[in-house]
């Protein structure tokens, strides 16, 4: 008699929901709702594991989740209780203080295989995400771990495909097919995805970005450069425009050595490779996202965030909103559209230098170019007057590293000390007045060297 339960039942595994699906169902002005960053979420766990009372430091600094600005709260039930996040003085030093969450009761995982003893493989995941530090933190504080898989082996798995071991799972769940799909795209296995296969499935290939979206990637890809000589740059891809980064170095990655010979990393852990699209699916879940094909490795969540806040050269990132000061929203999109914030604001703080990208206005990422490559300029104005919506990256936080903001007319670098954004690159056949100035809610400071973007970004 095995000395765990197998429960055959239609259990659905909370990896396969949209999260569209999940943040409709959440009414944000109900409750108590906090928003947290991802990379302390996997420290806060690490907390609750080894009996921290609380996380200690420095990442949100300025942002959303500091106490001085909304101390992570998204309504104004939260922002009525005591603050949760508190900024403390340690060692003549500020520090944000994270309390350690609740001991967990229930942890609800996902595997491939498990054994009769209860060990639990991941190898048709595409991720391994925090599956053991939340089996153990459950199980470290009496709470139960429950794990779903799509097949029982007999006889005991090889040792080292054990990812979860039997002695802290209490229930394993065999689940039918329909009930665990491989992927959020549906039923198909795709074992470039898991490492199985070497091959590339071209079905996952994104293909070169187009219109406005190429000319994005190609000044972003231009911003690699190599850590050393021989030693490649490890550059971490935001969701949204980034994306395009992955497929323009493989398309035009020849005309730019250190991008050719990059390390791409996603923060969910793929290392290497080239990142799966993310689409959506039919009730409007992102799918794929951080998934790679042909991913050199693949790291729990948290050591790949250990990884990028330590050894991360270039973050290629997202924009929503840019205010003079160099702030970037990235989060919300209002009051009841919340985004969050993933491991934005652990990367943002984190990795040496910075390319945010995304289009001079809103909603003008499908554009193109006409013959003087002047865009279309319809859509909300993107760099804003006073604060951005809800802060996410903090100029203040820069400390001297290089910060550019990258359009598909113009490109701008943060200055050091407070000074805000310089314009310092324009498109060939832009009026700067015209097309850039005009088009934005303040005047950023003129470089005195202003020069074209490079032209491999329009070849």
């Amino acid at each position: 008699m095995e000395r765990f339960f197998v429960l055959r039942t239609r259990l659905r595994s909370f990896l396969t929901v949209p999260r569209s699906r999940w943040l409709a169902s959440c009414d944000f002005e109900r409750g108590i709702r906090r928003l947290m960053v991802e990379g302390l979420a996997a420290s806060m766990t690490y907390a609750v594991l080894g009996y921290a009372q609380s996380v200690l430091s420095r990442i949100g600094w300025h942002t959303f989740v500091d106490p001085r600005n909304k101390g992570a709260c998204v309504n104004g039930a939260a922002a009525a209780q005591p603050p949760v996040v508190q900024l403390l003085s340690v060692g003549g030093q500020e520090q944000l203080f994270y309390p350690a969450p609740a001991r967990p009761v229930v942890a609800l995982l996902r595997g491939t295989a498990a054994d009769a003893a209860g060990n639990v493989s991941l190898e048709r995941e595409p991720l391994l995400l925090n599956q053991l530090d939340q089996a153990m933190a459950a199980r470290a504080t009496g709470g139960l771990v429950l794990v779903q898989v799509e097949r029982l082996v007999p006889g005991e798995l090889p040792t080292r495909a054990v990812a979860i071991p039997g002695a802290l799972v209490d229930c394993v769940v065999l689940a039918p097919p329909e009930q665990h799909p491989p992927t959020l795209m549906g039923p198909t296995y795709w074992p470039s995805l898991t490492g199985e296969s070497s091959q590339l499935c071209r079905e996952l290939e994104q293909p070169p970005p187009q219109g406005l979206r190429r000319i994005i990637a190609r000044r972003a890809m231009l911003a690699i450069a190599d850590d050393a000589p021989g030693r490649p740059a490890v550059v971490c891809l935001g969701i949204g425009l980034p994306e395009g980064v992955a497929p323009a170095i493989r398309d035009a990655g020849a005309l730019h050595a250190p991008a050719a010979c990059a390390v791409l990393a996603t923060e969910a852990g793929a290392l290497g490779g080239c990142n799966a699209p993310v689409g959506r699916d039919a009730a409007g879940g992102l799918t794929l996202f951080g998934a790679a094909q042909g991913a050199a490795a693949h790291l729990p969540a948290g050591s790949m965030m250990d990884l990028l806040q330590g050894g991360a050269s270039l973050a290629i990132l997202g924009m929503l909103q840019v205010n003079a000061r160099g702030d970037v929203n990235v989060s919300s999109m209002g009051p009841m559209l919340r985004i969050g914030c993933g491991g934005f604001i652990d990367i943002s703080q984190s990795a040496r230098r910075l390319v945010f990208v995304g289009t001079l206005r809103s909603g003008g990422s499908q554009g193109t170019l006409d013959a003087s490559l002047r865009a279309r300029d319809d859509g909300a104005p993107k760099f804003v007057r006073g604060d951005v919506l809800e802060t996410t990256f903090a100029a203040s936080t820069a400390e001297g590293r290089e910060v550019l903001y990258v359009t598909e007319r113009a490109v701008f670098r943060l200055l050091p000390a407070g000074g805000g954004l310089e314009l310092c690159e324009v498109a060939p056949g832009v009026d700067v007045e015209r097309d850039v100035l005009q088009l934005m809610q303040f005047r950023p400071r003129m470089s005195s060297t202003l020069r074209m973007m490079d032209a491999r970004c329009f070849d």
